[in-house]
């Protein structure tokens, strides 16, 4: 689907076209119906039991920070402050309301 263009810029609009129409682009697939998004949303919803997992399924690169956070966190739980359950508890949720919204609307909330 490229636009013939003529003049100027031929080239910049080519790569520009050639960039849109990418298989692997982060968003949802515009052919996606509503519910087709809901069951994705709600599948990377799931997978962020683990902090962060749900956003590497939808193609987030972020997806590893939160991983590396939530381990983090989880660690110094474990290991020294007890409290940091909760706080690694409101991430997971976080990290699944964030990922349904990623696969519904295409943006998240961070």
């Amino acid at each position: 689907m490229r636009r013939e263009v003529i003049g100027e810029g031929t080239r910049a609009r080519a790569s520009l076209d050639a960039l849109l129409d990418h298989p692997l682009r982060l968003t949802p697939h515009p052919a996606m119906d509503d519910r087709e998004k809901t069951w994705h949303g709600v599948r990377a919803a799931s997978l962020s039991i683990v902090a962060g997992v749900g956003h590497l399924y939808l193609g987030e690169k972020r997806g590893y920070a939160i991983i590396a956070f939530g381990a983090t966190l989880f660690m110094t739980s474990r290991l020294f402050w007890q409290p940091a359950e909760l706080l690694y508890l409101s991430l997971v949720i976080f990290s699944a309301i964030d990922a349904f919204a990623i696969a519904k609307r295409g943006y998240g909330l961070m």
